[in-house]
């Protein structure tokens, strides 16, 4: 399964549910915004870098003006230890948006524990903003009793100075389960050189580095013979050999056994046969993306991809499902699929389903390029003209959702913010021209009927915001030819052979 959903998780876990009843993945991981009163600024590659207005603010992590009244009440019928929680929240001195941010996940939340099979895992990412009131909102949806652990993930090496605060380094990570029969693949990791040589400082003949462990544990037991140069030991006092004499005898022959000056016997234990640290809940080995990472996609927050390896890896097999309905730039989805784990990933921007399809299948030659995108399954997202139309005119939403995917999806450009009274430009993009300097485009879709009065109007447009080139998007049936006449009169680009009033269908 190779999934992505294009709308808000809530629609899409919903749906979900009433298909699943029984429970569909293995894992989930999310990593919502934060509510850290932040605006998350997209930047793309045909857009100058510089150029603060032309950046999209499609991941606003701004939760003021979310109404949130609605979802509360629909919880009371849900979880009603939940809604007693968030009300409360309500009537004290907490912030609105908080209210409403822990009451918008808490909703979901609801959904995702909903959804996960038995033996499934789930993990929350969020900063110290949010998370002690996340933690008592997952406690109260996924029980108390299936919480795992709290990761504390040290994302920044060298954090900036600051002057009455400790250096803010981290981000938490919840690990619940939906019950106790839970999958879990324990995880190591390399030892460090400090570790090695303080506690592996011996080597034998052969270069191999090992330990000394005790011989003992605690119960009284029999004398074993330990060879002809040592002969029968009696442990200490209220104490043991641990192993039998047949795996004592097996061991001489191997030199696996160490005796002290004292003929006491040791155990070697060799470095090349551990399998490493057993991996803690404090990842401090794990760095965030820089900007020069060729793992980057500028995306502002990306996470690293050995970050979801680990968690993946940890709680799911080959062929199992994880899902991620905050999905973003993909990080999550991408990791899943190199992984050979069946995938599902929402997402409520145009921008994050686009480059999430781009990150998937770069590098790949243009026939599996086209077969890999085959094997994606994408809902809630127009797949040729056909769905375009149908979403065009659903109703007003759908109106909006078609000007978005093709301002956004289509055209790689940055939306108007303003839906309604957009001053008769719906996006725009940016271009570099000859002089160096920097040349716009407004861009304007039509979902419904249109004519030549559209086109002049249009173009009054273009001359009122100083634009240089103008694109028209309409259906071909509602293409005429005095609008083609009106684009044409429009003129040429500055010397260029090509209309500066384009329209595409």
């Amino acid at each position: 399964m190779k999934q992505l959903y294009f709308g808000d998780c809530l629609d899409v876990l919903k749906e979900l549910n009433d298909k699943h009843p029984a429970g569909l993945v293995d894992l989930i991981y999310i990593d919502p915004p934060f509510n850290s009163k932040r605006n998350y600024n997209i930047l793309f590659e045909d857009i100058d870098m510089k150029d603060v207005k032309a950046q999209r603010e499609a991941f606003a992590d701004t939760w003021s003006n979310v109404s949130y009244k609605d979802g509360l009440r629909e919880i009371a019928d849900l979880n009603i230890n939940l809604y007693h929680f968030l009300k409360n929240l309500d009537k004290i001195d907490v912030s609105k948006s908080t209210v409403a941010y822990l009451t918008t996940i808490a909703h979901r939340l609801h959904y995702m524990h909903k959804l996960l099979k038995e033996t499934g895992s789930f993990y929350l990412h969020c900063d110290p903003t949010m998370s002690h009131y996340l933690k008592i909102v997952c406690d109260l949806v996924f029980h108390k009793d299936n919480f795992r652990n709290e990761i504390v993930w040290k994302r920044v090496t060298s954090a900036k100075r600051q002057s009455e605060t400790f250096t803010k380094a981290n981000d938490i990570i919840f690990f619940y389960t939906k019950s106790s029969k839970f999958y879990f693949n324990k995880l190591f990791e390399e030892y460090s050189e400090g570790y090695v040589k303080k506690f592996y400082k011996h080597i034998d003949e052969s270069g191999r580095r090992y330990t000394l462990s005790d011989f003992t544990q605690s119960g009284q037991g029999p004398s074993r013979y330990f060879g002809e140069e040592i002969g029968t030991l009696k442990p200490p006092k209220g104490k043991h050999w641990i192993w039998s004499q047949e795996r004592i005898d097996e061991a001489l022959k191997k030199n696996q056994i160490y005796f002290t000056k004292n003929k006491l016997p040791r155990i070697k234990r060799y470095l090349d046969e551990k399998e490493g640290m057993p991996i803690s809940n404090i990842w401090d080995n794990i760095y965030n993306l820089q900007g020069s990472s060729k793992e980057s996609l500028g995306y502002p927050t990306q996470k690293p991809e050995a970050l979801l390896e680990r968690i993946i890896s940890a709680s799911s097999n080959e062929g199992e499902l994880v899902a991620d309905f905050f999905c973003g730039c993909g990080t999550s989805v991408s990791v899943a699929n190199r992984l050979n784990r069946n995938w599902l990933g929402v997402d409520i921007s145009h921008l994050a389903i686009k480059l999430i399809l781009k990150r998937l299948t770069d590098g790949l030659e243009e026939t599996a390029k086209k077969e890999f995108l085959s094997s994606i399954e994408i809902n809630g997202f127009p797949k040729d003209i056909a769905s375009a139309k149908e979403l065009a005119v659903k109703d007003k939403k759908g109106r909006i959702d078609f000007q978005e995917w093709v301002v956004e999806f289509l055209l790689g450009g940055i939306l108007n913010p303003k839906k309604t009274a957009d001053g008769g430009w719906d996006g725009y993009l940016t271009f570099p021209k000859n002089d160096g300097e920097k040349g716009i485009l407004l861009i304007e879709v039509k979902s419904g009927n249109c004519n030549v009065k559209n086109i002049r109007e249009f173009i009054n447009v273009i001359d009122g915001q100083n634009a240089d080139i103008g694109v028209f998007v309409c259906f071909v049936e509602q293409l005429t030819k005095p609008m083609l006449e009106a684009a044409k009169d429009a003129g040429n680009y500055e010397n260029y052979k090509f209309d500066r009033i384009q329209i595409l269908t």
